[in-house]
């Protein structure tokens, strides 16, 4: 076959194999997303907010309705988080990356949460990665049970225990979001969700010689952290806040853990509507830069009867400390 009789049929072609062919600049399809949202209250705009006064107040209503919906579980993990890594004078103080450990199996007399196990050592750690990986190590053990439940910020639970890692132990790093480094030989690189982490491990034990047991198992477990202090908080201009109750207190607790760790993958849209109440915006929240109308709409949403039911029912359930059981 002569090649030059096909050449002046395939010029046109030529010319656009370098339009059609993927490269840096064409990998990607064209993004037509519409403009990521004003990252401050005022950027948003008076357009944006309708004119009539009523429909304002009732707007601020349901999106001050939405993030008290949107945070409560946040705020329950908060309340546990501050009491034991952020307050000196907590009776459970330990600061970020350090285990409180229980030693002995719970009683009648019991009173951490409602309806432990009768069978379980229980212990319990915040993780702080804000400043890098923090590294888990497990030794092999003998115990019939044990599990380290790992929860996000937001109540999202994953574990390592011997139904998924074996008996044999091993090392973990927990990464923040976004990391790229290079993990130490040996290590198993376990990403988490968001910054501040809750681990609650439970090691199993009925006799004596299985408390024991559990007992050394707790102490041999290991958590090692970066050096320097972390400070929990991305922007680095907000302290955290002391769990406080009415409306002003939450969401000035959401806004901080906001800040902290950021939201989960798809909930921008969601989250964006927030700065509406000064949450989540470029600068801490403050109640003073609220309109007189909006003070009065947090406080509506966060005492409606819908919401007030599912906190007493979370409270119920573990008494300001959840997920206690196996």
């Amino acid at each position: 076959m002569n090649a030059g009789r096909w050449m002046p049929a395939m010029r046109p072609m030529l010319v656009l194999l370098p339009i059609l062919m993927p490269t840096a600049g064409h990998a990607q399809p064209a993004n037509f997303a519409a403009p990521e949202a004003p990252a401050s209250q005022a950027g948003y705009g008076e357009d944006l907010l309708p004119r009539d006064e009523k429909d304002r107040a009732a707007l601020l209503r349901t999106v001050a309705f939405d993030a008290t919906v949107y945070g409560m579980a946040a705020y329950l993990h908060y309340e546990q988080l501050y009491r034991q890594a952020f307050d000196r004078s907590s009776s459970n103080y330990t600061g970020f990356n350090r285990f409180a450990h229980e030693r002995n199996l719970a009683g009648p007399d019991y009173a951490t949460f409602k309806v432990p196990n009768t069978d379980t050592l229980y212990s319990t750690a915040w993780i702080d990665l804000s400043k890098g990986p923090v590294e888990i190590d497990i030794p092999a053990t003998q115990l019939k049970y044990f599990t380290l439940n790992i929860f996000d910020i937001f109540g999202n639970p994953s574990n390592l225990s011997n139904r998924t890692i074996g008996v044999k132990g091993g090392r973990f790093l927990l990464v923040p979001r976004g990391w790229r480094g290079i993990p130490p030989a040996g290590v198993t690189v376990y990403p988490a969700a968001t910054t501040q982490l809750w681990i609650l491990m439970r090691a199993f034990a009925q006799s004596e010689a299985e408390v024991r047991t559990a007992r050394a198992f707790q102490d041999a477990v290991r958590i090692i952290a970066p050096e320097g202090k972390g400070t929990a908080d991305s922007d680095g201009d907000t302290s955290p806040p002391p769990p406080a109750s009415g409306a002003i207190g939450y969401f000035r607790a959401l806004d901080y853990l906001l800040r902290a760790n950021g939201w989960q993958p798809g909930e921008e849209a969601l989250v964006s509507r927030f700065r509406l109440l000064s949450i989540g915006g470029d600068r801490p929240f403050n109640p003073d830069r609220l309109t007189p109308a909006k003070p009065q709409a947090c406080l509506v949403s966060l005492f409606h009867p819908p919401t007030n039911a599912i906190s007493a029912q979370l409270r119920s359930a573990g008494n300001g400390r959840i997920y206690a059981g196996r």
